[in-house]
């Protein structure tokens, strides 16, 4: 956690092609709030995510690649990419 604030931030990497994004998932925005906690990284073109990077609160990274556009995945912190039911995507 940064210090002086009681939440901690997941910061995620992505590279797809020649596209490098970068976003952060924060926690415990405060009382009885809801947010929706997927991060949407918009791709083009690139039809999959090269390198995923995961920097977790707790200071473990996790590593994934080869990642088909046009998905919605669930990432657990020390497991990676687990099973979890979403509605489906319209194309």
């Amino acid at each position: 956690m940064r210090p002086g604030f009681g939440r901690a931030d997941a910061r995620v990497k992505l590279v797809a092609g020649d596209l490098t994004l970068y976003d952060q998932r924060e926690g415990g925005m405060s009382y009885q709030s809801a947010q929706d906690p997927r991060l949407h990284f918009g791709l083009g073109g690139c039809t999959k995510v090269d390198t995923l990077e995961i920097r977790w609160p707790s200071g473990m990274v996790t590593h994934l690649a080869g990642i088909a556009s046009d998905r919605i995945i669930a990432v657990q912190e020390g497991v990676g990419i687990v099973p979890r039911k979403f509605p489906r995507v319209p194309r």
